[in-house]
């Protein structure tokens, strides 16, 4: 059995497969990111995994003390060495569009690699919509194009705050109150998935409703034109052509979504047709590691 974990900026993702090529035992596992439930994890739930596991594949953009915690508990307790799997310049027929392929984050790269892997015969558009809103694309031939990175909502709303007094004691009763709902206990929201969904109307009557409105409608527009920009982009990818073919189209264009802050984001793009894809990092966690048995 394989314990497979992804460390991001705001969430830890995990669940196990019974080998590299079998199917996730049951739904991907997801709690917001900190150090009390990391340790809620490793002693309630990694822990019971004893004897069973004999592989642990990690993903983590979280540093490396973090990554030193893992490695130490998962030699103590489960007696393996834990693989932090990296990015690389070139890797399942992808090749990285970074020209320093370590500075691009390694959730990213799995998640491309899985959609490369999942769709081979069509350009992807990958949108990870966490703390911060990445983007990305690939080609069916396996050239990667490296999009912006634009700040998530409540980095957005933690910059309004640091710089403005007034609007930083509005935004922190909203945020402390949200953050104090009654949710489920397995699947706490991340702050980013709290902040409400704002309507279309520009028009607003309080300090609340403007800078979660303004901040929605920042995040949405940017996004949707993004997209845009990248598809145009993937069309201009010169295509490889055989002697005496005309060069062929680029074909479909599947766009695949990821991160918690999707289902607030996305119905103000305007954008219906895309694939989510909840657990694509440890999905491309798996792939790596069955590509290297």
């Amino acid at each position: 059995m394989i314990l497979l974990i992804d460390v991001g900026n705001s969430r830890i993702k995990w669940n196990v497969k019974p080998s590299l090529i079998g199917a996730f035992v049951g739904p991907t596992v997801s709690v917001p990111w900190s150090y009390e439930s990391l340790l809620s994890l490793c002693g309630s739930h990694w822990q019971s995994l004893h004897g069973q596991v004999t592989q642990v594949l990690v993903s983590s953009v979280a540093g490396q003390v973090v990554q030193q915690n893992i490695t130490q508990w998962v030699d103590k307790h489960l007696g393996l060495n834990a693989v932090f799997v990296q990015t690389q310049p070139a890797q399942l027929g992808v090749d990285n569009g970074y020209q320093d392929h370590r500075q691009l984050g390694v959730d990213r790269w799995l998640a491309i690699l899985a959609a490369h892997n999942q769709w081979p015969d069509e350009d992807v558009i990958l949108l990870g919509c966490g703390t911060a809103i990445t983007f990305d694309a690939v080609t069916r031939q396996g050239a990667h194009l490296a999009g912006p990175i634009i700040p998530g909502k409540t980095l957005m709303i933690n910059s309004l705050i640091d710089d403005t007094a007034d609007i930083a004691k509005a935004i922190n009763h909203v945020t402390d109150s949200l953050c104090r709902n009654e949710l489920p206990t397995n699947d706490m929201p991340t702050r980013e998935e709290t902040i409400p969904n704002a309507s279309t109307n520009p028009v607003v009557r309080n300090t609340q409703d403007a800078i979660v409105t303004g901040v929605h409608f920042t995040v949405a527009y940017a996004v949707r034109d993004i997209i845009s920009a990248l598809t145009v982009a993937l069309s201009t990818v010169a295509l490889p052509t055989e002697q005496g073919k005309a060069r062929a189209s680029r074909g479909n264009i599947t766009l695949i979504v990821s991160g918690g802050g999707a289902s607030s984001i996305l119905p103000m793009t305007g954008i219906e047709n895309y694939q989510l894809e909840t657990d694509i990092v440890l999905q491309g966690l798996a792939l790596v590691a069955a590509s290297e048995i």
